[in-house]
């Protein structure tokens, strides 16, 4: 599980980069675009810009932590020669679906706050708004089905058949329960 594991955040990194991204266009075209409707000089002499970039840049630290942490935690169970057990796996992937929702989120508040231009194809949030898109749509990304997954475990139902589930077992029990204890591999 790990190995299906570690592709996950590393794609994820790359969304992480956008969000940055979008961020550092944001900072360049609020400072020098002017508002349609407010008398400021620039976008981002409103409040309302300062406070979009404060949050944007507080989601994407909370973005890098997550992906830091499942790639310490990946790292470490793979040098150990440990695997994951579906509990572990599914809580990891459903924190990477939110990271990259977190990211997407983060790229959109940007784009919104500056406006209609950013949909020109000549300005790079809007290729930051549509690449983050495509990422959260991704049936192994997506949030939904990795928080049911979740849901269903913590309210004791029956859990679903998942990628996981491709990778052979190799755990010397015959028992077939879906929350067994980390074998050496």
């Amino acid at each position: 599980m790990a190995l299906l594991l570690r592709a996950i955040p590393a794609n994820l990194a790359i969304t992480l980069g956008m969000a940055r991204a979008a961020l550092d266009c944001f900072t360049e075209q609020a400072n020098k675009r002017k508002p349609v409707t407010l008398p400021y000089p620039t976008i981002g002499a409103t409040a309302s810009a300062q406070v979009v970039a404060g949050k944007a840049l507080a989601m994407i630290n909370v973005a890098a932590a997550t992906i830091e942490d499942a790639a310490d935690q990946i790292d470490a169970r793979t040098a150990e020669g440990l695997d994951f057990t579906p509990p572990e796996e599914s809580g990891i992937s459903l924190a990477i679906a939110c990271t990259a929702n977190l990211c997407e989120d983060a790229i959109s508040l940007l784009q919104k706050t500056i406006g209609s231009s950013t949909v020109s194809l000549s300005n790079p949030i809007q290729r930051f708004v549509r690449d983050a898109r495509v990422l959260t749509s991704h049936g192994v990304i997506r949030i939904d089905p990795s928080a049911e997954e979740n849901g269903r475990r913590l309210l004791g139902l029956p859990l679903f058949a998942t990628i996981g589930d491709a990778v052979p077992d190799r755990r010397a029990s015959t028992d077939s329960s879906r929350d067994k204890e980390p074998i050496r591999t």
